[in-house]
């Protein structure tokens, strides 16, 4: 069977932490198929995640578990011999499903992005969908961001413009290594890109324990870069 896809997903939960949200919605996306579903979690949806996707308890109260859901879901990718799952920052997405989508590989459009459109003003889905100009803007079209099928129409067309750009390999490496934030979003020099940071602020970024593994990987990288700029100068 021919691989369809790749196809785009999206979950709207009960927590920014996926580590212990639950799901309330999930989508699928794709021109061949796409797939809608509401989901009971096992705890009251929180006021402050209902404030960000309008999903109350009481719109969940006759859907199915995630239990029940998760199969169906992992019946889609079968069905649709689906090889490769795209989500907008797609570790959250991967630690939702957890085991049993092993076999899949995965694209973040988030990590892509951060590549492929440094000088974005910012990375998040809506503002890509803005600034690329993408299909159905402003008021005079439907919008319902934070519904799982709608974010997950978004990312399929920031992925479809990346692929006008660049390959599915490209985007799969991409994916699998860590962030690559153009600027340093933090601290008194945030906002400016890497190659303008002090050396020995980048040094002690380094040597914190609790900094963001991306953070640090990006900090760590332009000292490398420095380091071989030097080298290949050499002597004078």
């Amino acid at each position: 069977m021919s691989i369809r896809g790749p196809a785009t997903i999206d979950f709207e939960t009960t927590d920014k932490d996926a580590k212990i949200a639950h799901a309330v919605e999930f989508a699928m996306f794709c021109p061949d198929a796409k797939f809608s579903e509401l989901i009971k979690p096992p705890i009251p949806i929180p006021a402050e995640t209902s404030a960000v996707h309008h999903i109350i308890d009481n719109d969940v109260r006759y859907s199915r578990s995630w239990e029940q859901v998760k199969p169906d879901i992992r019946n889609i990718v079968d069905a649709m011999d689906c090889k490769i799952l795209v989500a907008h920052n797609a570790s959250y997405e991967q630690d939702i499903l957890k085991e049993g989508f092993e076999d899949v590989m995965w694209v973040c459009t988030y990590k892509c992005a951060l590549v492929i459109w440094p000088d974005a003003p910012a990375h998040k889905n809506e503002v890509l969908r803005y600034w690329l100009q993408l299909p159905d803007l402003g008021r005079m079209s439907a919008q319902i961001p934070h519904s799982a099928l709608h974010d997950a129409t978004v990312t399929y067309q920031i992925l479809e413009k990346m692929l006008e750009l660049h390959s599915i390999e490209d985007l799969i490496l991409w994916s699998s290594q860590p962030k690559r934030f153009p600027k340093i979003p933090f601290g008194k020099h945030a906002g400016m890109k890497w190659e303008a940071i002090p050396g020995d602020y980048l040094g002690w970024i380094c040597k914190q324990g609790d900094m963001d593994k991306d953070i640090i990987h990006c900090a760590r990288g332009e000292l490398d870069r420095r380091r071989m700029a030097n080298a290949t100068i050499g002597p004078r």
